[in-house]
């Protein structure tokens, strides 16, 4: 079995002070830095979540102001489509009420103009039929 000398004597007590020594002003100050780094970086994790979830509510802000922008452009849309209608429509009576009148209009002009023709045929046929006469008989009738 192994004997304790005065060296193991006097290097265990070595290494422990040298672990004091080393734990008090290495160790610590590293562990130290080390928890200090991780508060950090949970403090930065906390504020990149609460900054997510300020983007989330802002982006289903913009959403909601986008979708009530869309249905407001959306009906003011269909608003100004039914009011052209209308006003196409007016517009198309007009012409149709227009036309409808010109072409009365020229129907009874060409009514009177095959009134007046009509009159005229029997002097037409006195006056061939007059010629032919003359024409077969020679002389004046």
């Amino acid at each position: 079995m192994l004997q304790p000398d005065l060296t193991f004597v006097f290097s265990f007590f070595i290494f422990i002070l040298v672990y004091f020594i080393l734990s008090n002003f290495v160790i610590k100050p590293i562990l130290n830095e080390v928890a200090g780094y991780f508060e950090e970086v949970k403090k930065n994790n906390e504020e990149a979540e609460r900054f997510l979830k300020e983007a989330e509510r802002l982006e289903r802000e913009y959403q909601g102001i986008l979708e009530e922008a869309r249905n407001k452009a959306l009906s003011e849309h269909k608003r100004r489509v039914e009011e052209e209608s209308k006003r196409a429509s007016e517009v198309i009576s007009q012409v149709d009420e227009y036309a409808s009148k010109k072409l009365q209009e020229e129907t009874e002009k060409l009514q009177e103009y095959e009134k007046k023709v009509l009159s005229e045929i029997p002097k037409i046929v006195d006056e061939i039929s007059q010629n032919l006469l003359e024409k077969v008989l020679g002389r004046k009738v």
